[in-house]
């Protein structure tokens, strides 16, 4: 357990393992809140991403905003939804929009979002999303 005072939440999704025989590996997915708030008033919350225990993306390369204006706080249900959406993001699943955001993948992290978001997004759809898919 992390003991940095910036942890603001870690979420454990269990991904897809290869059959009856292998145990399904774990994502982990910790977010921090340093107090960064942009110049909108949303605060910004910083992401590191491990899957079977190695780094995906390391703190620092991924982050969001939690908009604190609409009284979200960044370890609430909308800031957990928010982050396994960044998560889940993938350019298949964008029909080629956006690729600029993408740029700064390496290979393996561009396979691994490709092989794992649409599990983590189910996964964040059960959690925190009503039958419109919108945070409940």
């Amino acid at each position: 357990m992390s003991t940095d005072p910036n942890r603001c939440f870690q979420l454990r999704v269990r991904i897809p393992g290869n059959g009856a025989t292998q145990p399904a590996p774990v994502c982990t997915i910790t977010a921090y809140d340093h107090n960064w708030s942009l110049a909108d008033s949303h605060g910004r919350i910083d992401v590191e991403v491990r899957h079977d225990g190695a780094v995906v993306f390391p703190l620092g390369q991924l982050y969001c905003a939690v908009s604190k204006a609409c009284g979200h706080s960044s370890d609430g249900k909308a800031a957990r939804e928010l982050v396994m959406s960044l998560v889940a993001m993938r350019p298949s699943a964008r029909g080629g929009e956006g690729e600029d955001y993408y740029a700064g993948y390496t290979p393996e992290q561009l396979a691994w979002v490709e092989a794992h978001g649409e599990d983590i997004d189910m996964e964040r759809e059960r959690r925190y999303c009503d039958e419109n898919g919108e945070v409940k």
